[in-house]
């Protein structure tokens, strides 16, 4: 992993801490779990068209756990909820999976780099970018 100073790191897979039981959200995506300080560094899954941190890469099973996050420009793998093929921009539904984005102003969390149906698990490009009317 590269290092630009002590503490800082340019790679895109981040220590979180999670936010509840994430045991069995493993490759869903993930959101900032509250604005106050008590929320600090913690992550919860994803609601429907949210603004995405990355995706989960691991699966901790309690709020305080440490929560490996994959953020834009890495790839990891992520839980799809429809039919979706390689280079489609895909945001969260209300349940933290991948769909496709096919509305302008989405949020994209991330792109397809492999074809994939209900409930597969498929490779994916980690980006963050609201997505335009040209776009979809």
């Amino acid at each position: 992993m590269a290092s630009v100073g002590r503490g800082y790191s340019t790679s895109p897979l981040r220590n979180a801490i999670a936010g509840a039981d994430l045991s069995t959200k493993q490759w869903y995506f993930v959101v900032a779990a509250g604005a106050t300080a008590d929320y600090n560094n913690k992550v919860t899954v994803a609601g429907a068209n949210a603004n995405v941190l990355g995706i989960l890469c691991n699966a901790p099973s309690a709020d305080g756990k440490s929560a490996l996050v994959m953020g834009p420009g890495g790839r990891a793998k992520l839980v799809i909820s429809e039919t979706v093929t390689p280079g489609q921009m895909l945001t969260s539904t209300s349940a933290g999976k991948g769909e496709v984005a096919d509305a302008a102003a989405e949020f994209v969390g991330a792109i397809a780099l492999q074809y994939g149906v209900v409930n597969d698990i498929i490779e994916v490009l980690v980006v963050a970018f609201d997505a335009a009317a040209s776009d979809v």
